[in-house]
Parts: structure tokens; sequence; C-alpha cells
């Protein structure tokens, strides 16, 4: 629970605006913590599933990282609206598709997508120019790396495995800081 000061005459005056009390408390406990300090919130972890989006992680203007699960099949395009994010880790997910809001997280550097249901690359993520770091190991259904993955400059580390990816494209051979 979240412990805060506050009076019975006004239980919800300490919330952000637009957030009932009721709602407030049907929230995960660290997004309640978040949601109290939203300036200072940075790092955000969901724990359990989620199976909507939470709009409220959008009150959290300097969230760098944020780590879930979920049962959605797809990202919200909601995602697109935390632009300062840096690190996004949706795990253990049924993730089938990504949103085309993702390549508004132009600081994205890492992407980390283990374990989910996709069956094709998403072809959003070239667009990420500033991933570092892109995980799709576990998404046992993917089978080809598109080669315009090439355009990616500046990944540096691809996990593919337990994929069933069986050939990468050659232009790949291009991409120097990729290990």
């Amino acid at each position: 629970f979240v412990i805060r000061k506050t009076d019975e005459n006004s239980l919800a005056s300490d919330l952000p605006e637009g957030i009932t009390e009721e709602r407030f408390r049907s929230l995960p406990i660290n997004l309640q913590e978040a949601l109290m300090f939203p300036e200072k919130t940075t790092l955000l972890t969901i724990d359990g599933t989620l199976n909507d989006w939470l709009p409220e992680i959008q009150l959290l203007p300097n969230l760098k990282a944020l780590s879930f699960s979920t049962s959605m099949k797809e990202l919200p395009d909601k995602v697109g609206l935390l632009t300062n994010l840096e690190k996004l880790s949706v795990r253990h997910g049924n993730l089938e598709y990504l949103c085309p809001e993702i390549v508004k997280l132009q600081k994205l550097k890492e992407l980390d997508l283990f374990s989910n249901k996709l069956k094709h690359f998403p072809g959003e993520i070239v667009r990420l120019l500033t991933l570092e770091t892109l995980n799709l190991s576990a998404n046992v259904e993917l089978s080809v790396i598109p080669p315009a993955i090439s355009e990616m400059k500046s990944l540096k580390r691809l996990d593919i495995g337990m994929t069933n990816i069986q050939t990468l494209p050659v232009e790949m051979t291009g991409m120097k800081y990729l290990y």
C-alpha cells in the first residue's frame, strides 16, 4: 500500500487531477507510488500482467524506463506519448504486433520483447534510429529478419535466440557496431 498524508475531508486531494480515489486504489502499487511523485519518476516496473493499457502511465513526463508483461496482442498507440522513454521492456506477454506510434520513441535505446507471440519482424522497429539493443528472443514463430534492419546504424546488440530465424540478410554485414 501507499502511505499518503491526507484527511477524510479531502481524501483525493493529493492525487493527480482527474484520478478518483477508487481508480487510484485499483492501479498497481508501483504505479500508485509513481503517481505520488510524477515529475521525479524515471523508472516504472509493473508487477503482474496488464490486460489493458493504463493511461495513468502517460502522467509520468520524465519516464525513461518502463517494464511490464501483458495479455494484449498489440502494444497500444498511447505508448508513443512516452517520448522520453529510453528503455521499454514487454516480456512474457502475448504481443503479436507493435503499434505504428512506437516510432515516436526517438530516444529509445533498448527494446526488450522477450517471449511474446511475434510472428513477423515489426517493421516499425527499423525506424527507431537510436535503438542500441533489441531482444526478440523466445518469439518462437518469428522466422525472418528483413534487410531493412541494416538501416539501424546504432544497433549494437540483437538477440534472436529461441526463434525460428535460420538465416540473416546479407545487408547486415555492413552493421559495424552490431555484435
